[in-house]
């Protein structure tokens, strides 16, 4: 173990956890207090802010506007909490992709190449930049900031062509880091950067000497490889990163994206194997990012328990197997380990614990058409029941401090015990004209309208606990599509029995299996909600 100024270090000299706070939710200052002092105890030395755009400017009204976003004192507020519980605060911003939010304002467009990604050369992008620099700068104390520079795919093939002659995606990479950087250097930053694009060798001629040549001095680039386990893998995957730089740091994540219900244990398997990579490969600074990629669905709490352990393996206090210090965990955060890890069961009903593949049945069940179907003939007959304990099992616990969000995953499990097998009930029954199955699903469809409104009672309350309004309009605008189209099927339901008229999606077309070969319970995972919903698109 390292030593600095008396204090037992991990592993890693940087220790970090990275919360997303512009995909669709901002946390609340408060919410993000409370982190501080909690992965504070647990011995976490850094936490990133996901600021995308999740900050307000001065002069720039719509950047940022009404997607719930930190003001300078925001950030000094956070910042002088961070400092008192030992932690370095840092902003994740980003400063050429990702920046889709700004194509919807006439005053940005101009600055744009693509849908996401900002127009290189343009001298009206680098004052917008200085700007991003100047605010961040205002509130938070750090010398440190991540600039981003991930998946900025369609570089150099939009808008820029328009302007120039085609230029080597790579050059136009570095070319505008060199920019970024300068502007950075004024403000007395050092920069950070994912590694996606600088590494990427499709079609450039640029060589990882050039690009390591032209990084600027003390630039840390972030490799991040989330799913994976394999330490072959892993280990060439960070040898290759040596040949651009010699400051490299891994990135893994505890998966709370594309889901509604985290996934703690799956997670917990990759960032164990990928820490030990890590430090063998002898990084100093390991991150544990919270993406809320597709929806921001799930509550940041709910993946403490991953947090904690790796924390744990970090400090050398657990060695990956046998017990954790669950006391610990609930002196820290006043919640109950197992309870909390329990939420990973929306998602995992029969309590596998699975380790090499996973399922977001949440998303599967949620979103599915109730007519139109197909995944739900993976399920079993026992989903139902197995559901409705887990409901039983969340209510029970739904008390104290986090009883916010254990309410709202007992009322998304009533949901899912409902819908899981009511399509694939209705469908069979309609196809043998059996009217009695038919007439009981009504009476379940009135059940399960009823189970959404309460699940959307339930989330909102959440949501407004936690982070700051912004963002909420979308979720409740999903669930209340759900809740329009089961009052349909259960009114074409009631024609059909009534007149015989022909519910039209069951008289249209037969379903058939529609899932990638292989597919299983326990592996299916799709996502993007408008795959589940229609084959037509939005």
């Amino acid at each position: 173990m390292n030593k600095i100024k008396g204090v037992v270090m991990g592993r890693f000299k940087h220790f970090s956890v990275l919360i997303e706070c512009s995909a669709g939710n901002t946390p609340k200052v408060d919410t993000i207090k409370h982190f501080i002092r909690m992965l504070s105890r647990m011995g976490y030395n850094e936490l990133y802010l996901g600021c995308t755009d999740a900050y307000k400017m001065e002069g720039e009204p719509y950047f940022n506007y009404k997607r719930g976003g930190y003001t300078t004192e925001d950030f000094q507020e956070m910042d002088a909490c961070a400092k008192e519980n030992g932690i370095e605060l840092i902003a994740s911003i980003q400063t050429l992709g990702h920046l889709h939010f700004l194509q919807r304002h006439e005053s940005y467009r101009d600055l744009m190449d693509n849908d996401h990604v900002l127009l290189v050369g343009d001298e009206r992008v680098y004052k917008l930049i200085d700007k991003m620099f100047a605010t961040i700068s205002k509130g938070l104390s750090t010398k440190r900031i991540h600039i981003g520079y991930d998946e900025c795919w369609g570089l150099g093939l939009g808008n820029y062509l328009k302007k120039n002659p085609p230029a080597d995606k790579k050059e136009l990479l570095l070319r505008h880091l060199s920019k970024v950087t300068n502007i950075a250097s004024k403000y007395g930053y050092t920069c950070e950067v994912w590694h996606d694009m600088l590494t990427e060798t499709l079609n450039t001629k640029v060589t990882a000497e050039q690009v390591r040549n032209a990084l600027p001095e003390n630039t840390t680039m972030f490799y991040w490889n989330y799913f994976e386990g394999d330490v072959h893998v892993l280990r060439s995957g960070l040898d290759n990163m040596f040949k651009y730089t010699d400051k490299v740091g891994y990135a893994g994540s505890v998966f709370k994206c594309g889901s509604m219900a985290p996934m703690n244990t799956f997670s917990l398997s990759r960032l164990l194997t990928q820490m030990r990579v890590a430090e063998e490969k002898g990084l100093d600074h390991f991150m544990i990012t919270l993406w809320s990629d597709n929806g921001a669905w799930v509550n940041n709490y709910t993946v403490l328990p991953a947090l904690y352990a790796c924390a744990e393996f970090n400090i050398g206090r657990w060695d990956g197997t046998g017990e954790l210090d669950k006391a610990r965990f609930k002196d820290i955060t006043g919640a109950d380990y197992d309870d909390m890890l329990s939420l990973d069961y929306l998602d995992d009903p029969y309590k596998k614990k699975l380790t090499n593949t996973h399922a977001n049945l949440t998303f599967l069940i949620f979103f599915a058409d109730l007519l139109n179907g197909g995944w739900d003939l993976l399920y079993d007959k026992d989903m139902p029941k197995t559901y409705e304990d887990l409901a039983n099992h969340y209510q029970r616990l739904a008390c104290g401090d986090y009883s916010h969000v254990f309410k709202c995953a007992e009322k998304l499990a009533r949901v899912l015990s409902i819908k899981c097998l009511l399509g694939l009930t209705i469908r069979n029954a309609y196809k043998a004209n059996d009217t009695k199955t038919l007439k009981e699903s009504v009476e379940r469809l009135k059940e399960l309208e009823n189970a959404i409104i309460e699940f959307s009672k339930a989330y909102a309350d959440m949501w407004l606990h936690d982070s700051m309004p912004y963002g909420l309009e979308v979720c409740q605008t999903l669930i209340g599509g759900q809740m329009l189209r089961t009052s349909y099927v259960k009114q074409v339901i009631e024609a059909y029995l009534k007149s015989g008229r022909p519910i039209p999606e069951l008289a249209c077309e037969t379903i058939v299996p529609d899932l990638p070969p292989g597919t299983t319970q326990d592996s299916c995972w799709i996502a993007d909600w408008k795959l589940l919903i229609s084959n037509c698109g939005f």
